[in-house]
């Protein structure tokens, strides 16, 4: 038997791609000071940082509209 495994716990940022390769970091979580570690990373990695406790839709540069609701994240067409 294993033990001493951590429960499990979803990721509070999802990296989530457009059709059209724009990358974006999604932010699904509930706390702020991992808001602002999520996006600082977002800036670095060169990715859009979406605050899905905010906006959970978002128009893409070419035309998507992405859906960010937290329990789904989707590209709606």
């Amino acid at each position: 038997m294993i033990t001493g495994l951590p429960p499990y716990t979803p990721p509070v940022v999802e990296s989530v791609y457009c059709y059209c390769r724009a990358h974006y970091r999604v932010f699904v979580g509930v706390e702020d000071y991992q808001a602002r570690f999520a996006e600082k990373e977002a800036l670095e990695m060169g990715a859009v940082f979406v605050d899905a406790r905010i906006t959970p839709f978002y128009q893409c540069e070419c035309g998507q509209v992405l859906d960010f609701a937290p329990e789904c994240v989707l590209i709606v067409q």
